[in-house]
């Protein structure tokens, strides 16, 4: 058998408000990624957000990786609190994958 090298990753991720007041927040996001075993791509996104219950999301993946079959994405979500200790969080996402066309996430968090 061949010896190959296990896949390693190296990750740098920034985030930020660029714009918040009493009801509305605006998160804009960037992560560089390079892979050992393909070439660097970078992921970048914002989300919306009002009274920190309902969010929206958009965002473009593998920006810069060759032969990429993933691109814009498209989310939101709710969250909601129900005692000061505990909450729920809906989400939903949409990815174009390429081949594989339309993909869709659900998910569903406890927080606490």
């Amino acid at each position: 058998m061949g010896k190959y090298d296990l896949p390693l990753t190296f990750r740098l991720g920034l985030a930020m408000d660029v714009y918040k007041d009493r009801y509305f927040r605006t998160t804009a996001a960037l992560d560089a990624t390079h892979p050992n075993d393909n070439t660097e791509y970078v992921n970048t996104g914002v989300e919306f957000a009002y009274d920190e219950m309902f969010m929206f999301r958009l965002g473009y993946k593998s920006l810069f990786l060759r032969d990429s079959e993933q691109g814009l994405t498209l989310g939101g979500g709710l969250k909601y609190q129900i005692t000061d200790q505990f909450g729920l969080m809906l989400n939903y996402g949409w990815a174009d994958y390429g081949r594989l066309k339309n993909v869709q996430f659900f998910d569903l968090g406890l927080m606490f």
